[in-house]
Parts: structure tokens; C-alpha cells; sequence
């Protein structure tokens, strides 16, 4: 089947470093889940625009699926016919004028002040959850999921209040040497995170007597058996954490953006805040600093009101 070269072909890409591992699992669970099980009877040479435009119509309607996924569905389907193309095994793309689902502008619901408080509150409690520390990383670095589970013991250097990130962990629980940027960055770390992180590692010194070969890979963040932790592991006991403290309700990755409005309440300059959350592409970190700005401007408005609404005009 052609599409099943394509995906060796993409396969081959990642090897070489021209597509990252994640693009690939995302192009082979969109083939696995909807585009065979809908156009995976049909004869490529049949197929005609309203026959992909049905499909798409499915991933929008049906699905639910937003443009951003939905283009993940499209270049796979692109990418085939062009494929067929150069065989001639057609004569034209049938997925050329596919409609797609507007872009719709993200929204980005954060930690705010009091919020982050609160949680620093649940620092001496007993059930505040394993992972509490990797919480606190996320929220005062701005880290992403797989790089704080990536984190190596000998890539904290306490004495210089930094972290190294070298290696991420990624969906699947596979340890990568290569960050989403291709680079190592160094990470400057606030000292009463550090400390959290001192006490994880008495932690697993204790449990390292109970358990042959235990963490081998010497993580910062593992589970009590000592193995890698699931990206998706991770999310269930953020979740666990907000729903028995009755917290605000964000996503991990929302950590990152709570962060970043750290910086921009504190105007930090814009390159220095694309530098340490990793961004390759500044415009990445713009859209961001735009969007917690527009909300520091509405509070402001606010504020101004609610000081002189007494005052008559």
C-alpha cells in the first residue's frame, strides 16, 4: 500500500534527523486511527475531492479534531498523492482545495499569583503526591513535560543553582538524547526548588535499598520501582493533585505558559524569555508575551476602575 511506503519513507526521515520521532508517531497514529479505517478500502487512482473532503468533513464534524490536527492528516494525505504523482499512478491531487477548519487563536489559562501560592502551601503535606517537586520544576522553569522527566542527577548542579537539559523523555516512555531544540540549554533554578529536589534524592536513596538496579538511568523524577515515568503518567497525578486540593484547573504544558507570565508580570526582556523556555522560533514566545500582556492590560483597566469608580466624572 502506498501509504504504508510513505510512512518507511518519513521512518527514514527521523533517522537522518530530518523529521523528529514525535512528528512520525503522530503521522502513524492519524494512518492507524482515521485515515485507514475511512479511505483505506478505496483505490488511489478513485479518489476524488469530495471523497477526501468527506474525510475531512468526518475529522471536523465528527471527530471534532481542531486545523492543527487536521493538517497533520492533510500533509500525510498530500504527501501520498505526490507520491503517486512522480509513479503516475495519477494525474492530479484530489487534496489540493481541501477545507479545513479555521485557525482559532489559543487561549492560555494559567497560575496566577494566588494560585501558585496555594500549591506552595501543600509543600509539607503527606499527600501532596510523588511527583510534587517535578510540579514545582515545571512552574518555576518553564520546562516542558518531557524534559523535566528526562532530567539526569548529574545534569543538577546545586552548587551553581543550574540544570543542564541534554534528554527528554517522550510518549512513549523512550529516554531520547536530543531535545526538541537539538541543543542543550542551561537552566538557572530558584534555590528553594533546588531544595525540593535535594529531598527527592534522599528519597530515592532510601528506596535504592529496597530495589535491585534501581534506577538505572539515575533520573531526577522515576516511579518507587525506580523506572521511567510516563509523559502521560505524569498528567494523571497533576490531575490527582488539582482535583483533592480543589486547585485551579490547568494542563502540565499550561506550567510552562504560568511561567512565562512570571517573566512578563516581571517584564523580562523577550529574548531572554524565549531562551529559557527553548523556543527555537521567537515568534513562538511572541504570540505567548501578546496574548498574558493583553490580560495584564484588562487587569490594569480594572484596576484603575475599581480605584476611582467612587469618583464621579
Amino acid at each position: 500500500m502506498l501509504i504504508d511506503e510513505w510512512l518507511k519513507e518519513c521512518q527514514k526521515q527521523v533517522k537522518v534527523g530530518e523529521k523528529t520521532e514525535s512528528t512520525f508517531n503522530r503521522y502513524e497514529r492519524m494512518i492507524r486511527l482515521h485515515i485507514l479505517p475511512k479511505l483505506g478500502d478505496m483505490i488511489i487512482q478513485d479518489m476524488k475531492p469530495n471523497n477526501i473532503q468527506t474525510f475531512f468533513n468526518y475529522l471536523r464534524y465528527e471527530k471534532e479534531f481542531k486545523r492543527k490536527t487536521c493538517k497533520i492528516a492533510l500533509t500525510v494525505i498530500n504527501d501520498c498523492f505526490k507520491m503517486a504523482l512522480k509513479r503516475k499512478l495519477i494525474k492530479e491531487n484530489p487534496a489540493l482545495d481541501i477545507d479545513l477548519p479555521k485557525a482559532v487563536s489559543p487561549t492560555y489559562t494559567v497560575w496566577e499569583k494566588q494560585d501558585i501560592e496555594t500549591f506552595l502551601s501543600l509543600s509539607n503535606l503527606e499527600n501532596r503526591g510523588r511527583y510534587y517537586s517535578a510540579i514545582l520544576l515545571a512552574l518555576f522553569t518553564g520546562l516542558r513535560k518531557g524534559e523535566i522527566l528526562g532530567l539526569t542527577w548529574d545534569n543538577v548542579d546545586f552548587e551553581n543553582k543550574e540544570i543542564i537539559i541534554k534528554q527528554i523523555v517522550n510518549e512513549l516512555g523512550q529516554i531520547k538524547k536530543r531535545t526538541k531544540t537539538k541543543k542543550a540549554r542551561i537552566i538557572s533554578v530558584p534555590p528553594f526548588v533546588l531544595l525540593e529536589l535535594q529531598k527527592e534524592k534522599i528519597r530515592q536513596e532510601s528506596e535504592s535499598f529496597l530495589i535491585e538496579d534501581y534506577n538505572p538511568n539515575d533520573l531526577v523524577f522515576c516511579t518507587k520501582n525506580g523506572n521511567v515515568v510516563l509523559p502521560s503518567s505524569f498528567n494523571k497525578a497533576f490531575n490527582t493533585i488539582i482535583k483533592r486540593f480543589d486547585l485551579k484547573i490547568i494542563t502540565v504544558h499550561a506550567l510552562r505558559h504560568s511561567h512565562c507570565s512570571l517573566l512578563v508580570n516581571k517584564n523580562y526582556n523577550i529574548k531572554l524569555i524565549q531562551e529559557r523556555l527553548g523556543h527555537a522560533n521567537v515568534q513562538t514566545t511572541l504570540n505567548i508575551y501578546s496574548h498574558l500582556k493583553n490580560e495584564v492590560h484588562h487587569e490594569l483597566a480594572n484596576d484603575l476602575n475599581v480605584m476611582f469608580e467612587n469618583v464621579s466624572v
